[in-house]
């Protein structure tokens, strides 16, 4: 009944496949040409079989602004051309949307017609097998269709517009009668979910896991809740720069089921002996900045101390405190430095000085981070031809005199240290020299290194944007060289 169903953005949820509605909005399904809804067992409970020859269910013209959600798991018997939810005559302009068994390649293929004049399409890259179950579906958010296969994102294509309005019915296990003849689905459909929003990631990959896994999912009668790891906000390893009260805050999101949270709540603890960290005095803060919908809630956790140690966060409802739920990802809170400049900071980041027989060992609670697509990238050697290599996450630090740094760094400051590292050979500060590789004030955004290294700190921090604690320069050797004088230098610098 439509108690099952948990919030108001569903427009449909059918349990057995097809002919019942569980919201309240009780859109049941037509039969046409014998379809029988949950005669079947499916993946949860009962489903319909559908034959692959001319089964089908009809339901309503549901109607969408600027986002949609369509779920389902499926078992296809046969791997053929077919249509498993679909609304909307061909070409899909006119209000339309597919949910699709591709052809030839045993993909699922997901299609909108985000406005009267552009269609979006998003091929999964895994491939389905006959007989087996899977969980399918796409997201549309006004901006970007992205195609789901059993959790995760796979696939996405990009678009903007809103849904036009449609006369043309959702139907179950075909699209358009005369227009898709032969294209009928075989196999079984179950637990179909039809919203209007746009899910995230974190409440589909929640959704797929408590379905698939029940038992393991552990979800109570009252108070499920999840923290979406995923995002660059809980990267592992990531260091936080703290403020001038050597507090530090991060943004945390996940989703929640059942009873709608009052306020989320977090404590935070040593990774090492999970002792409680307290803010100001209190074992348990609600998060500030709250956003609780549809589902999915986020917010942010401030004044966390600086601590010696690496973090974990748990979670639960202020008005529901029996069950939490536990970060898994390593956090501190501590200083960030930025390595930056030209080919001989370039190299003090890198691992292979001829000078050093003996690498030195990184301290645990040091942290590298590069963001490589901002193209901080030299190479091992000047002319060696080798290129850095490319990582976009924080990491164990490598390098040497960087190494040494840091360590030094962590003994006296007793906190994580976080290192940006942005050296690049083949640089000049100024742009009236020569460099191969770019400016630090170049003119352009393709040759300016300090807009990439903004780019790439603003990365490594999403919630405070570009904040660290220090930056250290090195070299001028390029700009010397062309004989730039100290007072040009001084204001470049």
């Amino acid at each position: 009944g439509s108690q099952n169903v948990w919030n108001n953005n569903f427009l449909l949820v059918s349990h057995d496949g097809g002919l019942t509605d569980s919201t309240a909005n009780g859109y049941t399904g037509t039969t046409h040409n014998g379809v029988s809804g949950g005669g079947v067992t499916g993946k949860i409970g009962t489903a319909t079989q559908y034959d692959g020859t001319d089964d089908y269910f009809s339901s309503a013209n549901l109607t969408f602004s600027n986002s949609i959600s369509v779920f389902s798991w499926v078992k296809p018997s046969s791997l053929k051309n077919s249509y498993i939810i679909a609304k909307g005559v061909d070409g899909f302009t006119t209000g339309g949307f597919a949910l699709q068994l591709y052809p030839t390649t045993n993909q699922i293929y997901s299609r909108v017609g985000a406005n009267a004049s552009t269609i979006l399409g998003s091929l999964t890259t895994g491939i389905l097998d006959a007989n087996s179950f899977y969980y399918v579906g796409f997201t549309y958010d006004n901006a970007t269709l992205k195609g789901y296969l059993n959790g995760s994102v796979d696939g996405s294509a990009g678009g903007t517009g809103s849904f036009v309005s449609s006369s043309e019915t959702v139907k179950f296990g075909i699209r358009d009668i005369s227009a898709d003849a032969g294209k009928y689905f075989g196999g079984i459909i179950d637990e179909i979910q039809i919203s209007n929003i746009a899910r995230s990631s974190a409440w589909v990959a929640a959704e797929y896991a408590n379905q698939n896994d029940p038992a393991s999912f552990a979800r109570s009668a009252d108070v499920t809740i999840s923290i979406d790891e995923n995002t660059d906000y809980l990267k592992d390893r990531r260091i936080i720069a703290y403020d001038g009260n050597e507090e530090g805050s991060i943004v945390l999101s996940g989703s929640y089921y059942d009873t709608v949270p009052t306020h989320i709540e977090a404590r935070v603890f040593k990774r090492s002996d999970n002792t409680t960290v307290q803010i100001n005095g209190n074992d348990w803060t609600p998060l500030s900045n709250e956003t609780i919908s549809g589902g999915v809630w986020s917010g942010t956790l401030s004044e966390i101390p600086k601590t010696n140690d690496w973090l974990g966060f748990e979670i639960r409802k202020s008005n529901s405190t029996s069950e939490t739920v536990t970060s898994n990802n390593r956090i501190g809170v501590g200083y960030v430095v930025i390595y930056f400049g030209q080919s001989y900071i370039d190299r003090w980041l890198d691992d292979d000085d001829p000078n050093y027989l003996t690498l030195p060992t990184p301290n645990d609670l040091t942290s590298k981070f590069r963001h490589a697509k901002t193209g901080q990238k030299g190479e091992d050697e000047p002319g060696s031809g080798v290129a850095d290599p490319d990582y976009t996450g924080w990491a164990l630090n490598t390098g040497v005199g960087s190494v040494n740094f840091a360590n030094k760094l962590q003994s006296e400051l007793k906190c994580p240290i976080g290192v940006l590292d942005y050296g690049m050979g083949g640089t000049a500060l100024l742009e009236v020299n020569t460099a191969a590789n770019g400016y630090w004030l170049g003119s352009s955004s393709v040759s300016n290194r300090y807009e990439d290294l903004q780019d790439g700190l603003a990365v490594s921090d999403p919630s405070n944007r570009r904040k660290a604690n220090a930056a250290i320069w090195y070299q001028g050797y390029t700009d010397a060289y062309r004989d730039i004088s100290y007072a040009d230098y001084y204001s470049g610098m």
